[in-house]
């Protein structure tokens, strides 16, 4: 399984069934290319999101918070989005995104990724604002 570091704000936000929530029927240690990923809970208008970056090429995906239960699927759906918004060819990103059928979660020990995924909320909270700002509606799931 592929790690995810998360932040004590996110795994609070998960509750006890976090393991349950990120985890997978099997444990196959499919090396990811993408590799590790560290998670962060982000607060807007009384709305949580969950922040996912990739540790090794800082590939931003994110998300609402709510349902919990599925986030793991939508965030291979939303990362199967993206590696195809880059033009990773479809066979590729499809064999890529399924190697995230679950993750290991660890404690982000990493400041620097913390401070980055600090300054990445801040920035998502000024585009969410601008969006408000001009009275337009912004799909998360579809941007």
């Amino acid at each position: 399984m592929i790690v995810l570091k998360y932040t004590k704000k996110l795994i609070k936000a998960l509750g006890k069934n976090a393991d349950k929530i990120f985890s997978s029927a099997s444990d196959k240690k499919d090396a990811s290319v993408l590799g590790e990923w560290s998670a962060n809970l982000v607060k807007y208008a009384g709305i949580r999101f969950i922040l996912f970056v990739n540790d090794k090429t800082l590939l931003t995906i994110f998300l609402v918070f709510k349902p919990k239960e599925n986030i793991l699927e939508r965030f291979q759906q939303a990362l199967l989005k993206e590696l195809l918004r880059l033009d990773i060819p479809s066979d590729r990103a499809t064999e890529e995104t399924l190697k995230f059928s679950g993750f290991s979660l660890e404690k982000n020990t990493d400041k620097s990724m913390t401070s980055y995924m600090n300054q990445l909320s801040f920035d998502y909270q000024v585009m969410l604002d601008m969006q408000l700002q001009r009275k337009e509606f912004l799909d998360i799931e579809k941007a």
